[in-house]
C-alpha cells in the first residue's frame, strides 16, 4: 500500500500555487495511532503556530477554542498579519463537516471538542505575500488565481480534498505505521526493504542501509519519563523524515533504533548521507534540552554486487556495524565491508535474533527460555546437553540433534536425539550417528563457525561451535527432513549465538567438577576462620564496667519480661539499641526477631507507608500490596530508634496504635489488629521538642512508660579502657593486624578525651587505628585524637580560617574570592602528595557548608534550608549525617581545611546564598578540571563522587559556560 504523504506534500505545493504563498504547513493531532503529523512545504517561514511540533501542539487547542461554533471552512488570522490558518475535518466522504456542538464540552475545561474516530480535525497554515499598500494588522484575504465565479466553490472543495487524502494517510498508519512516530512500522519496514532489493536487484542500481541509534537514549526515559521518550522519539521521526530525500524510506526498527533505506544509492554517497544524519541528530536538542550523540551502522551494496543477498542479510549486517559503533565510543559512523572481517567482534549476538515474524519469535523465545533455564538449574555437563536437545528437538522439530564435547584429549557424543517415523523420540547412541553429521559437526569445531550445507535428499543439516573465550568446547549438530520447513539465515544466525550462550554453560560445568574438592577444602579453613571471627565479633553483646551501665541493666531485666512500652534516651553512640535488643532477648518475645526502623532514614513521605503498610493504588507508584512494619512485628517487639525525627501526622496515627493497638493501612478501610511491644528511642530531648510543637505530648506520655537514659561515655570513664581493649582485640583478630595493646601514652589520651560521639566514636577510632597500625602497640598519634598528633576532626567556626599552621591569612571583602582561593590551594596539596586514595574535597565541601548554615541558623533546619534555597527535608537529612560524621570522628580534614569552613561560614552569613551549593561545587569542579583533564577517576576521587556522575557534572558545566558565554557578547552588544 502506497503512504498518501508524498500526495500531501503535493497537495499542499497545490495550495501554494493557487494562492500564491510562501509557505504552508498541515497539522493533523493525535492521528489513528496516537502519533501527530506535521507536513511543511514551501521555502518561506513557516507559520509560528505550525513552525514544528512542539508548536503545533501547543497551539491545537487555542486554535479549536477559536473555531467552535464557526462554519466550515474555519478561516482565522494567524499571529502574524499575513498568516491565514484553515481548519476542515478528515472523514471518508472528504466532506466538510461543522466543529462539533460548542455546547458538547465540558465547562471550565481547555480541553478542545472531540470529534470521534472516524472525524478528525486538520490545520492549514498559510504564509501569503501581503498586497502593496496594506495596512499593518490588516486581515489578509485568501486569494485564488481562479475566475470569480470558480473561486467560491474552490476552497470547499479543495479542503474536502485534503481531508479525504489525510483520512486516507490514517488509515494506512493505523494498519502500518509505528504508533509513537507515525513511521512504518518493523514489520511494514521488512516488506519495504524487500521490494526495494528486488527492485535494485531488477533495475542493477546500488541499494544502502542505515541504521540509527541515538546514544544513552535510556537516559531520556529515566530522566523525564517514559511519556516525555515516546515524545522525543516523535521528534526524532520528524527529523530523519524531513532531512533526508522523499525517496528514502524511514522506519522505526525498534526501541530507539531507526532504519534508513537509500534506494540508488552506493557505500561512499550512504556514508556521506549517514555523517549528516548524525550531525543531524546530534545537533538536534530533543525537547528542547536533550542533547545526545548519534550512532550509525551502514551497510550498502554496489550495483554488481547485489547477487542472491536477502534482507535479513543486509539488516544484520548493518545492525553488527551499528553495534560495532557504539563499541567504539558511539557517536560515529561505522560502514560494514567484505574486507571489515573484524567488525562486529565482541557485540551482543542475541542482540537481533528477532526477525518481526510473530511465529518464528514465538519459536525463538521459547527455546531460549528453555535454554536458560537450563543453562541456570544444570551443573552437569551431561544433564546440560539432554536438556539443550530436548529443548532444540521440541521448539525446531529436526530429525536429529546432537551435542559432542571436545576436552582437547578426546572427542565424545554428549547426548543425542532422533525423532523416528511417528515423530516419537529415541536417544541415539554415539556409535549409531551417521558419518555425514559427524564431518559436519568436525567441521565446525574446526573453523568455529556455523556450517550449513544440503544433504544429498535435499534435506538442510547445521552444525554449530560451542566457542568460548577463544576456545572451542564442542558442537552442536542438526538434521532436518527433506520436507520440513527452510532452514533460513535468520534460524541460522539465532543458533550461531544461541550455541555461543550454551557454550559458557558447557565451560561452568566443567569447572564445577575442578573446583568442587578445593570448595571442600576451603569451607573447612572458612568454618574454622569463622569460629575464631564470631568468637570475636560479639556484634550484640554489651560490654561495660561501670556502675552506671549495671544500674541501667537492672532496670532492663526488671522491664524485659513485662509488655510496657519503653522510651530509651541518649546521645549518639550510647548503645541505645542494644539497651533495645537486651529488652527484647530477655522477654518471652524473644524467640522472634527484633523489627527495627530507622525513622530518621526514611523519607517523610513514605514513613507512614512503611510503619503501616499500605494497600494496591494508594498512591502513584503502589503497584501492589505492602504489609507495614507493624504487622511484621506481630507477636514480637518493634524498635523505633530516632522517633523525633516522625512527621507530626505519622505521630497522630502512632498514638492511636499505641492506645487501641489497631491501625488502617494506607490507602485501606479495614482496621489490622496486631500484637507488639514497642521500644522508642531518641537522642532528642523530647520536652523541648513538644515545648517547640514538634513532638505530640500526649504521644510523649503514651511512650513513656518506663524511661531509660543511656549514660554518655564521658560519665562512664570505667568503661573507657575495657571497651578500648575489646575493640583492639577484636578488629586486630578481623584484619589480621599485629597491633595487641595500648601505650600508657594512648591509655592517658583515651581517658583525657570526652568523646562526642561515644561508644561509636570510639569503637571507630579503635578500628581505624587498628588498620592504619603496622606496631604491636597503639601509641596516641595512632589514635588521631584531637590534643595529640596527626590530622583531627575540623568542626568548624568563625575565625577558624585565621589560626592555620601558625599562618594568619588575609580575608577579603569577597567570600567567594578567598573560597576559591583556598580551594586552589586544597586541590595542590591533595595532588602533591604521592597517595594513593585522594581526599574527598566535594564531600567535605558539602558537608562543611551544610554544616555552617546550621549553625547560622542556631540549629534550626528550616532556617538552614531557606538559607541554602534547598528542600527542607534533603536540609535535614545531609545534617543530620554531617552531624553523625563528626561525632562518630569520621570528619577527618586537612590542616588548611580550617580556612575553607570559614568562608563557608562568611557565605552562608550573606545576603544573597542563592544556589550557594551548586555554586561552591561547580567552582571546585572547575578547578580540579583545569589540575587533572581527561582524568575523570582521580577527578572524581577529588570531588567525592563516582566517575559517571563526574563525567556527567563535566558535561553540564561546559554546557552552562557555553550558554555563558553566548549571553555575554549578547549582553555588550545591547
Amino acid at each position: 500500500m502506497i503512504s498518501a504523504r508524498p500526495i500531501l506534500r503535493f497537495y499542499l505545493e497545490g495550495l501554494l500555487g493557487f494562492t500564491g504563498g510562501k509557505a504552508a504547513a498541515l497539522f493533523v493531532p493525535g492521528s489513528a495511532n496516537g502519533a501527530d503529523v506535521l507536513l511543511q512545504v514551501g521555502a518561506g517561514e513557516q507559520p509560528s503556530e505550525l513552525v514544528d511540533l512542539a508548536s503545533a501542539r501547543a497551539s491545537w487547542p487555542d486554535l479549536e477554542r477559536r473555531a467552535a461554533g464557526l462554519e466550515n471552512p474555519v478561516e482565522l488570522a494567524g499571529r502574524e498579519d499575513d498568516v491565514v490558518l484553515l481548519r476542515t475535518t478528515a472523514r471518508a466522504e472528504g466532506l466538510i463537516e461543522s466543529v462539533a456542538d460548542p455546547s458538547l464540552r465540558r465547562r471550565g475545561t481547555d480541553q478542545a471538542p472531540a470529534l470521534g474516530p472516524t472525524a478528525r480535525s486538520l490545520w492549514v497554515g498559510l504564509r501569503l505575500a501581503r498586497p502593496s499598500g496594506a495596512e499593518p494588522g490588516a486581515a489578509v484575504v485568501l486569494p485564488l488565481q481562479l475566475s470569480d465565479d470558480v473561486a467560491p466553490r474552490a476552497w470547499p472543495w479543495l479542503l474536502a480534498v485534503g481531508g479525504a487524502l489525510v483520512w486516507q494517510e490514517q488509515r494506512v498508519s493505523e494498519l502500518l505505521d509505528d504508533s509513537v512516530t507515525g513511521l512504518p512500522g518493523r514489520l511494514q519496514f521488512q516488506d519495504l526493504l524487500g521490494r526495494a532489493l528486488a527492485r535494485a536487484t531488477e533495475r542493477e542500481t546500488p541499494l544502502s542501509l542505515l541504521l540509527v541509534n541515538p546514544d544513552d537514549f535510556d537516559t531520556v526515559n529515566v530522566r523525564r519519563g517514559r511519556a516525555a521518550g515516546d515524545l522525543a522519539l516523535a521528534e526524532l521521526g520528524h527529523l530523519l523524515g524531513t532531512g533526508l530525500r522523499t525517496s528514502d524510506v524511514v522506519a522505526r526498527y525498534g526501541a530507539a533504533v531507526f532504519a534508513v533505506i537509500l534506494p540508488g544509492t552506493g557505500v561512499a554517497a550512504a556514508e556521506q548521507v549517514a555523517e549528516k544524519v548524525r550531525r543531524l541528530v546530534a545537533e538536534t536538542s530533543l525537547l528542547g534540552e536533550i542533547e545526545l550523540g548519534c550512532s550509525v551502522g551502514l551497510f550498502g551494496l554496489e550495483a554488481g554486487e547485489l547477487g542472491s543477498t536477502l534482507p535479513d542479510d543486509m539488516i544484520r549486517c548493518a545492525s553488527r556495524a551499528l553495534n560495532a559503533a557504539k563499541l567504539g565510543g558511539g557517536n560515529r559512523v561505522q560502514v560494514w565491508g567484505a574486507d571489515a572481517d573484524t567488525v562486529g567482534e565482541g557485540v551482543d549476538r542475541l542482540r537481533d535474533i528477532f526477525t518481526g515474524d510473530p511465529v518464528k519469535d514465538y519459536r525463538n523465545m521459547s527455546l531460549l527460555w528453555g535454554s536458560i533455564r537450563a543453562v541456570a538449574s544444570s551443573g552437569d555437563e551431561r544433564v546440560l546437553a539432554s536438556q539443550a536437545v530436548e529443548h532444540l528437538m521440541r521448539t525446531l522439530s529436526p530429525k536429529r540433534a546432537l551435542v559432542a564435547a571436545d576436552d582437547g584429549e578426546q572427542r565424545r557424543f554428549l547426548f543425542g536425539l532422533e525423532a523416528d517415523d511417528q515423530r516419537q523420540l529415541v536417544v541415539l547412541a554415539p556409535e549409531l550417528v551417521p558419518a555425514a553429521d559427524q564431518e559436519l559437526m568436525r567441521q565446525a569445531q574446526t573453523r568455529r563457525a556455523a556450517v550449513v550445507e544440503a544433504a544429498p535428499d535435499g534435506s538442510p543439516r547445521a552444525a554449530f561451535p560451542l566457542a568460548v573465550d577463544g576456545r572451542c568446547l564442542g558442537s552442536i549438530g542438526l538434521t532436518f527432513d527433506a520436507a520440513s520447513r527452510p532452514f533460513d539465515a535468520a534460524d541460522a544466525f539465532f543458533l550461531e549465538a544461541l550455541a555461543s550462550q550454551l557454550a559458557v554453560a558447557l565451560d561452568r560445568a566443567r569447572l564445577v567438577a575442578r573446583e568442587s574438592a578445593r570448595q571442600e577444602d576451603e569451607k573447612r579453613r572458612l568454618e574454622q576462620e569463622l569460629n575464631q571471627l564470631r568468637d570475636a565479633l560479639e556484634v550484640s553483646q554489651l560490654l561495660f564496667r561501670s556502675a552506671e551501665m549495671e544500674g541501667v541493666l537492672a532496670t532492663v531485666r526488671r522491664v524485659a519480661p513485662t509488655d510496657a512500652t519503653v522510651l530509651i534516651e541518649g546521645e549518639s553512640g550510647t548503645g541505645k539499641e542494644l539497651l533495645a535488643r537486651a529488652l527484647h532477648e530477655l522477654s518471652p518475645r524473644g524467640r522472634k526477631s527484633l523489627v527495627v526502623v530507622d525513622c530518621g532514614s526514611i523519607p517523610p513521605t513514605l514513613v507512614e507507608s512503611e510503619l503501616f503498610g499500605h494497600e494496591r493504588g494508594a498512591y502513584t507508584g503502589a503497584t501492589q500490596r505492602r504489609v507495614g512494619r507493624l504487622s511484621e512485628a506481630n507477636g514480637s517487639t518493634l524498635f523505633l530508634d530516632e522517633i523525633g525525627e516522625l512527621p507530626l501526622e505519622v505521630q497522630a496515627k502512632l498514638l492511636r496504635f499505641v492506645q487501641e493497638r489497631h491501625f488502617t493501612p494506607v490507602g485501606g478501610n479495614r482496621p489490622v489488629a496486631v500484637e507488639v511491644r514497642i521500644i522508642a528511642a531518641t537522642n532528642r530531648n523530647l520536652l523541648e521538642e513538644v515545648a517547640a510543637g514538634r513532638f505530640r505530648e500526649d504521644l510523649y506520655y503514651r511512650l513513656k512508660v518506663v524511661s531509660l537514659e543511656a549514660p554518655p561515655l564521658r560519665k562512664r570513664p570505667e568503661d573507657i579502657l575495657y571497651l578500648a581493649q575489646h575493640f583492639l582485640q577484636r578488629y586486630g583478630l578481623l584484619y589480621g593486624k599485629r597491633a595487641r595493646a595500648l601505650t600508657p601514652e594512648a591509655e592517658a589520651l583515651l581517658l583525657q578525651y570526652s568523646w562526642p560521639g561515644n561508644v561509636r566514636e570510639l569503637q571507630n577510632r579503635m578500628m581505624q587505628a587498628v588498620i592504619l597500625s603496622e606496631s604491636e602497640e597503639l601509641a596516641p598519634d595512632d589514635l588521631r585524637i584531637a590534643g595529640g598528633p596527626g590530622p583531627v576532626p575540623v568542626h568548624g567556626g568563625a575565625g577558624a580560617d585565621r589560626v592555620s599552621d601558625g599562618v594568619e591569612e588575609e580575608v577579603s571583602a569577597d567570600p567567594w574570592f578567598d573560597l576559591e582561593r583556598l580551594l586552589v590551594a586544597e586541590v595542590d596539596r591533595a595532588l602533591g602528595v604521592d597517595q594513593r586514595v585522594l581526599p574527598g574535597l566535594g564531600r567535605w565541601l558539602r558537608e562543611d557548608l551544610v554544616l555552617a548554615a546550621d549553625r547560622h541558623s542556631g540549629g534550626n533546619a528550616r532556617q538552614a534550608a531557606g538559607i541554602l534555597r534547598q528542600p527542607e527535608t534533603s536540609v535535614r537529612r545531609r545534617i543530620v549525617k554531617a552531624n553523625d560524621q563528626r561525632l562518630a570522628g569520621l570528619a577527618i580534614r586537612s590542616p588548611g581545611w580550617p580556612r575553607v569552613v570559614a568562608a563557608l561560614e562568611r557565605i552562608v552569613a550573606g545576603s544573597d546564598t542563592a544556589g550557594s551549593c551548586e555554586r561552591s561545587e561547580d567552582l571546585l569542579l572547575g578547578l580540579i578540571d583545569e589540575r587533572v583533564p581527561n582524568a575523570k577517576t582521580r577527578g572524581a576521587a577529588l570531588l567525592g563522587v563516582t566517575p559517571p556522575t563526574y563525567g556527567r557534572r563535566l558535561a553540564a558545566l561546559a554546557r552552562a559556560r557555553a550558554a555563558e558565554a553566548r549571553r555575554r557578547p549578547a549582553a555588550l552588544g545591547a
